[in-house]
């Protein structure tokens, strides 16, 4: 029960607080700023990247019962992909947004134009569900023969990759350059910008 009373408490803080950030952006008028947009859907991304895994981990602590079905474990797997790859290409936005404050604060609310603030977010967010839909699919269309019983309390990829008996190989190599070529592409947009 201690687990429990811990990862609740820091759950409803994720919860209050990023909802709270959200709710506060949303109605104050002063903070319509291509800024806060940003940070309201950072805020957003991080609510749901929490409340894909805590909730099912909660419930595995207060039960004792450490269940996921097929199904659910493939939709945990993909949500928390989506999510993931959404909060670090979210993050190279607002870098991006932020280095064009500083840099030029006399032109910085005529090129941060609204369409461009969507553009920097629906990217990030198309991208990413791309790419969790992809890895998703790659990873449940493999043939699962051994154990069915992963030490660990959410579904990752890797862990079911050594349940397989398919050849790993290429859906490694497609993780590896897919991982390869966000990190990548993030971090040069960061230089570049």
């Amino acid at each position: 029960m201690p687990l429990f009373s811990a990862f609740l408490s820091i759950y409803i803080v994720i919860v209050i607080s990023n909802l709270g950030l959200i709710l506060v952006i949303r109605t104050d008028t002063r903070l319509s700023t291509p800024m806060y947009s940003f940070l309201r859907n950072l805020a957003f991304v991080d609510f749901c990247y929490n409340s894909v895994i805590k909730p099912k981990m909660l419930s595995n602590f207060l039960y004792q019962r450490n269940v996921v079905s097929f199904h659910a474990c493939a939709a945990q797997l993909g949500c928390f992909l989506n999510f993931m790859v959404s909060e670090c290409l979210l993050l190279v936005s607002m870098a991006h947004d932020r280095y064009m404050a500083i840099c030029d604060p006399l032109v910085y609310m005529v090129r941060m134009s609204p369409g461009l603030c969507t553009q920097l977010v629906a990217i990030p967010y198309g991208y990413s569900s791309w790419m969790a839909l992809f890895h998703t699919t790659l990873t449940f269309h493999l043939c699962y023969c051994c154990s069915n019983i992963i030490n660990h309390f959410y579904c990752d990829d890797m862990p079911l990759l050594r349940f397989t008996c398919s050849d790993t190989h290429s859906k490694e190599l497609c993780l590896l350059i897919c991982a390869g070529i966000t990190f990548l592409s993030s971090v040069l947009i960061v230089f570049v910008s």
